[in-house]
């Protein structure tokens, strides 16, 4: 099975709203099915090959909510796409929804943004390499943000924002109580609120963020020093959760990511891009 796999970053303008790019082609002899881990954000695939079945759904190209569980992907043999990794409070803005929308429920890109999706598709399938791609998706983000900030849609809710923003500076370590107590409201006020707009209540984002601090730690370190560095009690929780949330063990887990290494940036030509 051959794969190539190439990151890029946003526009500096994206921060906080794109979390980053992923290029991605796979070429195999028969169909290939995955068990993609949960992230503490929206994903939008662009699909440039022949789509993908998601818990068992057909989809051409998507985009896809939070999950406290993993998700099985599928494609038949080949893919090609764009994969889109957003904040969970860039729904409304990005995808005219918020991320509770999409919460375990995955949406085609054409029923979100309409016609936009079937031109990006057609623009990126002619584009001449990732640095291009990542370009026009740069672009029609860029676009998109700038049309939100015009209209009138409802802005994500400053209480919701700022429990996001200090859940995920802690790198979800911060308890409950104490981001109920730091918003002055009610647990059952804050997840309430926090679920409609992310997707998920925060009590359940914490462990993802959690997961990907470790998975951030890991290819350096000692499971139980990745255990203490990412805020579980010991090596035995770390590996609880993993099992829980991704369906498979820390050194299952491990190797496979150590198989999905993305190749470095590649700077090929930006010529007419844009």
């Amino acid at each position: 099975m051959d794969t190539v796999l190439v990151r890029h970053a946003p526009d500096p303008a994206l921060r906080g709203a794109v979390r980053g790019y992923w290029d991605f082609e796979q070429r195999a002899d028969g169909p290939v099915q995955t068990r993609e881990t949960p992230t503490a954000g929206l994903v939008v695939i662009i699909d440039l090959e022949a789509g993908w079945t998601v818990q068992g759904e057909r989809f051409g190209s998507f985009a896809a909510g939070l999950t406290d569980g993993p998700t099985t992907v599928r494609h038949e043999g080949t893919a090609r796409a764009i994969q889109v990794d957003l904040s969970p409070l860039a729904g409304r803005a990005l995808l005219g929804v918020p991320g509770g929308e999409l919460a375990g429920q995955p949406a085609e890109l054409g029923d979100l943004v309409g016609g936009e999706a079937g031109f990006l598709v057609e623009r990126l399938a002619e584009a001449p390499g990732t640095a291009a791609r990542a370009a026009i998706v740069d672009a029609a983000l860029l676009r998109r943000l700038r049309q939100a900030s015009g209209a009138a849609a409802a802005p994500v809710a400053p209480d919701v924002a700022r429990a996001w923003n200090l859940l995920q500076r802690s790198r979800g370590r911060l308890r409950v109580e104490a981001l109920a107590a730091e918003l002055r409201c009610s647990r059952r006020h804050l997840a309430r609120r926090f679920a409609a707009e992310v997707g998920l209540g925060p009590k359940a984002v914490g462990r993802i963020l959690r997961l990907e601090h470790a998975q951030a730690l890991w290819h350096r370190a000692p499971l139980a020093e990745v255990a203490a560095g990412a805020g579980y009690a010991d090596q035995a929780h770390l590996s609880r959760e993993v099992q829980v949330l991704t369906g498979r063990s820390p050194a299952a887990l491990r190797a496979e990511r150590a198989g999905m290494q993305p190749v470095p940036n590649v700077q090929d030509t930006l010529a007419d891009a844009l």
